[in-house]
């Protein structure tokens, strides 16, 4: 089976965990994926003179992209090719797979995700959430949350000592927002426990206002790091508000935390709720009372650290793990042909 998969950049996340990771798994099952990411990318940068180089580049990159499609028995498209816009999708080739991990329907009224959904052939959907709401406009839909390679985790070796007692955020700085909202939780933390700091991974460093630097630690987020510095950490932490952009999240911080035995606490939000309930890996909380509670009760128990990461490890392996994700991502493209 031939697929061509068109993704939204090569750096992007939802390309590199919900497409690129899956490549050498679909092989196995004599799938060939060819990816033609979008160099120019999918999303706008900020300013408007950049906005509009980028919109020329986007524009001309995936008019050639569709005049130029090779053969192929499966189009997989994740996301969108140009935001907030119905564009090119409609000239891709049938039949087409619609991939979404994110609650895109939230701009521009989803007008031009709904039109995406009625051209596709099936949607992959990464949660509940997203498949309860991309079933009104199509009706061949598949849920698939993104996958996790656990044998990337069990492979990285943890090097540090436990004299530090780490709680890690790591992501994108524009999750930072949510971060502040609970940094009070966190400066009671490292206030009552001088062997805890934060840890946060990221592409820029965090501006608290009450944490000072004595108080975490920062490090560039890089491919080389992206495994250990998860595996050298204690508990990890996922804050979210509850909306509808949040809802359309597919916890995928909380899986790399869980693959890496991590204990967690998250936002009783969305998809968040749904790991929870796979068995004894963390707490979901609300305010900054519960994040005390919670990460407090976490330091204070060894025995917990350890039911929670075991648990949380098992969790990943029986229900995220890149080989069955793949399975599902197989018999969906099945499907069609």
């Amino acid at each position: 089976m031939k697929v061509n998969a068109y993704t939204t950049g090569y750096l992007t996340p939802s390309a590199r965990y919900r497409v690129r990771q899956l490549v050498p798994y679909l092989e196995k099952k004599n799938v060939t994926v060819s990816e033609m990411f979008s160099s120019a990318g999918a999303f706008p940068p900020s300013g408007i003179n950049n906005q509009l180089i980028w919109a020329a580049k986007n524009l001309t990159e995936n008019a050639l992209k569709v005049l130029m499609q090779p053969d192929a028995d499966v189009t997989w498209l994740q996301k969108v090719m140009f935001s907030k816009h119905y564009t090119f999708e409609r000239f891709l080739k049938n039949p087409l797979i619609f991939d979404v991990d994110d609650a895109i329907f939230v701009k521009n009224r989803g007008i031009f995700a709904q039109k995406i959904a009625m051209k596709a052939d099936r949607v992959i959907c990464g949660n509940i959430f997203l498949a309860d709401y991309f079933s009104n406009f199509n009706k061949n839909i598949d849920i698939i949350p993104t996958a996790v390679d656990l044998s990337r985790y069990d492979s990285t070796p943890k090097t540090s000592n436990d004299d530090i007692f780490y709680i890690l955020w790591t992501g994108s700085s524009s999750g930072y927002p949510f971060v502040y909202e609970m940094e009070e939780a966190l400066k009671v933390i490292v206030d009552k426990f001088d062997f805890v700091k934060i840890k946060i991974i990221s592409n820029s460093p965090p501006d608290f206002k009450l944490l000072q630097y004595g108080d975490f630690e920062f490090s560039y987020w890089s491919e080389e790091i992206e495994f250990s510095s998860i595996k050298n950490c204690h508990l990890g932490i996922m804050p979210l508000p509850d909306n509808i952009q949040t809802r359309g999240k597919c916890s995928y911080k909380m899986l790399c935390y869980m693959a890496g035995k991590l204990p967690v606490v998250v936002s009783a939000v969305g998809m968040n709720n749904d790991v929870l309930k796979l068995g004894e890996i963390g707490f979901g909380v609300s305010n900054n009372d519960e994040w005390v509670d919670a990460i407090e009760t976490i330091i204070m128990s060894k025995t917990l650290q350890n039911r929670f990461a075991n648990n949380g490890r098992s969790a990943i392996l029986n229900n995220f793990d890149v080989n069955i994700i793949a399975n599902k991502v197989h018999d969906s493209f099945s499907k069609l042909v």
